[in-house]
């Protein structure tokens, strides 16, 4: 293992185990902007796939990431696991919405409000001493 899967592997189980998520299997892929593109709806530092009911997960970091830059892309993205049950509720009534345009909105408000929870509970997280 090199040292950047060693801090990664560390980092994961610290996370895993601190926010409850330990029936998850999730794994860590380093992939470049041209997969992250693919894979994410917009430029971001990180991402996960996951599938509710078997818990698996697959967390992407952005290869041009900096050391100090992980551990909250970790954390981010593992909160999404955690909120995984709520996320689903609001998919549920966005299809419910018959009107794409409405549906649009909605979605692109629930995913904006998603982020920056995500953001400031993952900054909240990152400050406490553990």
């Amino acid at each position: 293992m090199n040292t950047i899967d060693g801090v990664i592997a560390t980092l994961l189980d610290k996370w895993v185990r601190r926010l409850g998520l330990t029936e998850w299997e999730i794994l860590v892929s380093i992939v470049d902007s041209k997969k992250m593109k693919k894979t994410a709806i917009s430029e971001v530092k990180g991402c996960v796939e996951y599938e509710l009911f078997s818990h698996k997960a697959n967390i992407f970091l952005l290869d041009k990431l900096e050391e100090i830059e992980i551990e909250p892309v970790i954390v981010h993205e593992l909160l999404h696991l955690c909120f995984a049950d709520h996320d689903r509720f609001y998919v549920r009534i966005i299809d419910y919405v018959g009107d794409e345009a409405v549906q649009e909105l909605l979605n692109k408000m629930r995913t904006d409000q998603v982020e920056r929870l995500l953001h400031i509970i993952s900054s909240s997280l990152l400050r406490e001493k553990v």
